[in-house]
């Protein structure tokens, strides 16, 4: 048995709810391992430095955050988790939030019998064995809220190498609209690994949209699934935004179950030094008439490295399916690099799908053109990156959000 699954091992053995699922998660993993570059969905990620980790479950729930930017400026409701653990929230009665414990047995059966891609993944099966009793956003039918929830996760990495599983479970119910913002923060100089799982269910005519938002500090690690299954005729609105962190791992999926609906993905992803961040997306239609919409831009400078893997599954009875995907980069150094691999699957023929790749430098002739006026070199190619963000920012409807996300960029540009 690996270093880290040896060292998570009690973790595992801690847990009382739904033992069965969690036991048949650990087993699976135990044969498989971690993925490792002869995996195919991890050809260009490793985790060999996460596996010889001793990494240890710390429960803590009472880190002070007084400087946390994104907590003071965004107007939220608020759910605080510190290294995985609920340590509090402020949420109005419109919404309910409870342990899936405490959920009556129709919606625990409904979310592990819930359609998933990710069931054989051996990080998601790491979170089945480890995570704490899920927490559960209940949204009832034809409800909204007048701000978005902001689901806060904080590691503490300043005393021991922490590793922390979350599990959020979304329930958008019958004509309610949410907002869910997860934002990811660590603090301390350690290494950490976090390894969450976000599940949003949507019913009829239900509008989700979704911000993920990641501004780790120090040598943190972080593997990530989020999946929207759309049950019933439905909207959703997906924005990934990765700033910071050593390793980021982006799972996203978009599961159509009902026809007529339409999902949206966007993401952003900045590296520099040698950060490494991979997205991969999925985009499955299994009924016809169904619309997907999918744009994600890279800036990778110094020796960082970039993973783009999106795929569309297009299935025989998905007839009038629309699909569309997108990824473009641009390589700030000599040393930085890209993998990118979109991915059609089409098994029906009455459908409109396309798919495409670019990754380039910056633009010389407007670089001269906006010397040649007076602007300073560096200044000039913020200002070409930051126009090159704002196809992906635009999605961000929130002006508080938004305003503070150009602001994180405007530093890892000027820097």
């Amino acid at each position: 048995m690996s270093t880290l699954l040896q060292a998570l091992k009690p973790a595992f053995q801690a847990q009382q709810n739904w033992i069965e699922q969690r036991t048949s998660a650990w087993n699976a993993l135990e044969k498989s391992g971690l993925p490792g570059l002869k995996d195919e969905e991890w050809k260009y990620t490793s985790l060999q430095n996460l596996d010889s980790q001793n990494f240890q479950v710390i429960k803590n729930t009472t880190i002070q955050v007084p400087g946390l930017e994104i907590l003071n400026r965004v107007d939220a409701y608020t759910i605080i988790l510190v290294n995985g653990e609920l340590s509090s929230h402020q949420l109005p009665d419109t919404i309910q939030v409870s342990r899936l414990s405490a959920a009556p047995e129709s919606i625990q059966n409904s979310f592990w019998n819930a359609p998933s891609l990710a069931q054989q993944d051996p990080l998601t099966q790491l979170n089945v064995a480890v995570s704490d009793d899920p927490i559960v956003l209940r949204l009832p039918a034809g409800k909204s809220l007048d701000k978005p929830v902001h689901l806060v996760h904080l590691l503490d990495a300043s005393q021991k190498q922490v590793f922390s599983a979350s599990r959020l479970l979304v329930h958008v119910e019958k004509n309610a609209r949410l907002s869910l913002i997860e934002s990811f923060h660590t603090f301390g100089s350690l290494s950490s690994f976090s390894n969450n799982f976000t599940q949003a269910l949507l019913e009829q005519d239900a509008h989700l949209s979704y911000y993920k938002i990641q501004q780790d500090t120090g040598d943190a690690h972080h593997v990530g699934t989020t999946e929207v299954v759309h049950l019933g005729k439905s909207t959703s609105h997906s924005v990934t935004i990765s700033l910071q962190g050593t390793l980021i791992r982006n799972n996203f999926h978009l599961i159509f179950k009902a026809p007529h609906s339409e999902g949206h993905m966007y993401g952003l992803y900045m590296s520099g030094g040698e950060q490494h961040i991979d997205n991969h997306t999925i985009a499955d239609h299994a009924v016809p008439h169904c619309f997907s919409n999918e744009l994600y831009k890279g800036i990778l400078d110094g020796s960082s490295t970039g993973v783009f893997n999106g795929k569309i599954f297009v299935r025989q009875d998905a007839q009038k399916t629309n699909a569309f995907q997108s990824n473009k980069n641009v390589l700030l150094s000599q040393d930085a690099k890209i993998n990118t691999k979109p991915q059609l699957e089409i098994f029906a023929d009455d459908v409109k799908c396309s798919h495409g790749a670019t990754t380039g430098q910056l633009d010389e002739s407007a670089l001269f053109y906006m010397r040649a006026r007076g602007i300073g070199e560096e200044q000039a190619k913020a200002l070409l990156m930051q126009a090159f963000a704002n196809d992906i920012l635009e999605k961000v409807e929130f002006d508080d959000l938004r305003a503070l996300l150009l602001e994180a960029i405007e530093k890892r540009l000027l820097k």
